[in-house]
């Protein structure tokens, strides 16, 4: 786990992709874990008097526009430290606007070598982390090309 200087806690993963796996499959297997898993996209806030959390669910449409997070894609030389990479995703990371997890690609499109998975410590706890790898691996096996 690591502290942000905002006191934010992340959780972050490393995951080795095996060559014979393509983008798209990687792709549908980020889809499948986030379909599956709704609170690594619903939005945390406080209630009016700032004194309770509330988590919102948002509609099929809005998970799609303002927090079904796809993968992004590293950089096609030298791939970059992972810390460099968590840096860069970490800012992206706003729980009140649904966006609690990031899927990095590192290695390039082509041919992506590793995944960094960096999250909100809001919604990732250990079993979590357990969770999202078994669902992971079942539905790359799904989803090979």
């Amino acid at each position: 786990m690591r502290l942000l200087d905002s006191g934010v806690e992340l959780r972050v993963l490393t995951l080795e992709i095996p060559p014979n796996y393509s983008p798209e499959a990687v792709q549908f297997a980020v889809d499948t874990v986030l379909e599956q898993h709704p609170m690594l996209w619903v939005r945390l806030h406080r209630d009016a008097a700032g004194t309770a959390p509330v988590f919102e669910i948002p509609a099929e449409a809005q998970r799609l526009d303002e927090a079904f997070l796809g993968l992004e894609y590293g950089i096609d030389q030298t791939p970059p430290p992972v810390d460099d990479v968590v840096r860069a995703v970490a800012s992206e990371l706003d729980p009140a606007q649904g966006r609690n997890i990031r899927f990095v690609l590192v290695g390039g499109r082509e041919v992506p070598t590793t995944m960094v998975i960096v999250a909100n410590g809001l919604v990732v706890d250990d079993t979590s982390w357990r969770t999202i790898i078994d669902k992971l691996s079942l539905a790359w096996s799904r989803g090979r090309h």
